[in-house]
């Protein structure tokens, strides 16, 4: 659909108008962003239960290259040597968190990565519970 778009934009529109191209990009861009968050779900569903040992600093990296743009705005606390145990696509779920809280938040603030806080109890790492002693989990 997008491709589509462009070339009805590059080419002669008589009886389009901007308003409505501008209409139709706009849907025809969720659609699409729509449709990409379903391929997430579907690999993540189609992989669960499964588990993979990966670098802490690597999941980190992974999770904020695409909001690179906003990398100003992004503080990421040292990391360390660190494995972690996690689902393959759990770079996925830190990617929005961050993203959350860069939209919920006044603009000019910056969201802190902090991946070395956190509390691991029946095999999770428990954000809520945060500043409780390791392996408490309450």
């Amino acid at each position: 659909i997008l491709g589509y778009l462009d070339l009805i934009e590059s080419a002669d529109r008589s009886g389009v108008s901007d308003d409505h191209m501008r209409v139709l990009r706009k849907h025809a861009t969720r659609l699409n962003s729509i449709s990409e968050h379903i391929k997430r779900l579907r690999l993540i569903w189609q992989n669960e239960g499964s588990t993979v040992d990966t670098p802490a600093a690597e999941l980190v990296e992974k999770a904020l290259t695409p909001l690179g743009a906003h990398g100003d705005a992004i503080d990421v606390e040292p990391i360390g040597d660190a494995t972690v145990r996690c689902h393959p696509f759990a770079h996925w779920a830190i990617e929005e968190a961050v993203d959350n809280a860069r939209t919920h938040n006044d603009d000019g603030t910056t969201v802190t990565v902090d991946a070395n806080r956190g509390v691991v109890y029946e095999g999770r790492v428990d954000r809520a519970h945060a500043d409780l002693p390791a392996g408490t989990g309450q």
